[in-house]
């Protein structure tokens, strides 16, 4: 699994501890991957790890509200040769956090569809 995003000073024995799970497993299972700081370097983070492993389908957690562009994201860095299946997480966003989100979401889709910032 690749937790991307992480900051910098989130160690994996904290989230061993934060979500009480063994160390070895966390160890064993979990990437961090520290390098992304919004959703498209947090799909091109994923994308890199993605190759490296050689997968052909991923799993792609985050908000309900968010999801949308982020699996838009994911599967623009990724490209065709993999699928990307998306689980929205619940959540009670504010009015102005989905309009805010509807409008990123749109501005970016017209990004992509004319290449610009592809």
């Amino acid at each position: 699994m690749l937790v991307s995003g992480v900051d910098r000073r989130v160690r994996p024995a904290d989230l061993a501890r934060e979500y009480r799970v063994p160390r070895a497993l966390i160890a064993c299972c979990v990437d961090l991957g520290r390098e992304a700081v919004d959703t498209r370097s947090n799909a091109e983070e994923t994308a890199r790890w993605v190759r490296e492993h050689g997968y052909r389908t991923v799993r792609l957690v985050t908000s309900d509200w968010h999801l949308p562009r982020a699996r838009m994201e994911l599967v623009a860095a990724l490209g065709p040769q993999v699928v990307v299946l998306g689980d929205g997480v619940p959540s009670e966003p504010r009015l102005g956090t989905l309009v805010n989100e509807y409008n990123k979401l749109i501005l970016r889709r017209i990004a992509l569809w004319t290449g610009i910032g592809a």
